[in-house]
């Protein structure tokens, strides 16, 4: 009984490690999974907030005068350091429509005391930048930039009359930093352990660069750290030409893996500790509803030998097998001790009655 118990162990664990526990590990990856698409989707969806904002600027008639006129009332207005805090913006830069530079700030507004930055924005921006090869005046591009200040989100939109109208004044191109202190913000707000890395700060031959270079848009990629409690999860980001810039990574804690691996170790408990009791139970039930009662019928047909029948009398109450043999046997030695003691023609007693 013991060797089928242990049998019956190691199949239940089979079957609990190989079939049960990968579908914790799977709900895990799942959850992984999820909690980057859900970053993803924060940073894309603030992108779209980000070219709203450039929108209404650009599409405002005193911004389409001052890309005109370059007057320095509406740089005094509407161009202080303190209208780019309030939004977090990091980057705005009025161009004309060759490119050259109109009026221009880069500061880090999580600073601080954030000033701007004292080289860039330049001059002017690269004539073969799809921030500026916007010719239709209610499209923009948007995406994620490289810059001396950092890896940003942009937005660039045509300067147009409010009335959505040229001709083309030039382009106003705002922009938001993706650094630490973001991704910081951003992870504590949707409840995730969220860092970034810039393409440009991957060593080339890194394990981080490699797998960035096989992630596609949209594609999340799981790895399982040295600690298998937890679950990295990557993502890429692409900046406007196409190319990696952005590897995304979360830490999602195996809350499930965790939870079923105790489930199925006090799983294994309970069966060890089940098959314990029903092995003793099993011991008690056999020794006192057959082996006794076995070892009394034994005793009474030993007495057999001496034509005795002194020996304990026998136990035929119950259902069963046993008791039903019990009962027969009883029944035969009664019968066999009577006619041992009476004489088959006259029915009297005879010699052994006397002496017995």
């Amino acid at each position: 009984m013991a060797a089928a118990m242990l049998i019956l162990l190691a199949v239940d664990w089979l079957v609990l490690q190989h079939i049960v526990l990968p579908g914790f590990e799977r709900m895990d990856d799942l959850h992984a999974s999820e909690e980057l698409k859900r970053v993803v989707s924060e940073l894309e969806n603030e992108q779209v907030l980000l070219d709203r904002f450039a929108t209404d600027w650009s599409a405002w008639d005193d911004a389409y005068r001052f890309a005109k006129d370059h007057n320095t009332d509406f740089i005094a207005a509407n161009l202080e350091t303190k209208v780019m805090l309030d939004q977090h913006i990091s980057l705005m830069w009025f161009l004309d429509p060759e490119g050259k530079t109109i009026w221009g700030r880069a500061l880090n507004p999580d600073l601080p005391t954030p000033k701007p930055h004292p080289v860039f924005p330049g001059t002017s921006i690269s004539a073969d930048s799809p921030l500026i090869g916007i010719k239709e005046p209610d499209i923009g591009v948007k995406g994620i930039l490289e810059t001396p200040l950092g890896l940003m989100t942009v937005a660039s939109r045509p300067i147009i009359t409010s009335h959505i109208q040229g001709p083309l004044r030039g382009y106003l191109i705002v922009g938001k930093l993706l650094d630490g202190h973001r991704f910081s913000e951003l992870g504590n707000r949707l409840g995730v352990k969220l860092s970034g890395a810039p393409a440009s700060l991957l060593a080339p031959e890194s394990s981080e660069m490699r797998l960035l270079s096989t992630l596609i848009p949209g594609d999340v990629k799981l790895v399982t750290d040295g600690n298998s409690s937890v679950q990295n999860a990557y993502a890429s980001l692409f900046d406007l030409q196409g190319r990696p810039a952005l590897l995304l990574k979360t830490d999602y804690e195996r809350k499930h893996l965790m939870l079923g691996e105790g489930t199925l170790q006090i799983a294994l408990w309970v069966l060890a500790a089940s098959g314990l009791l029903l092995m003793a139970m099993s011991y008690l039930a056999l020794r006192f509803y057959v082996s006794r009662p076995l070892t009394q019928l034994v005793q009474e047909l030993k007495s057999l030998k001496t034509l005795r029948h002194d020996s304990p009398s026998l136990q035929s109450e119950g259902k069963g097998e046993v008791a039903t043999v019990t009962r027969e046997v009883k029944g035969m030695l009664d019968r066999i001790a009577y006619l041992s003691h009476i004489d088959t023609l006259t029915g009297l007693p005879n010699r052994a009655s006397f002496s017995a």
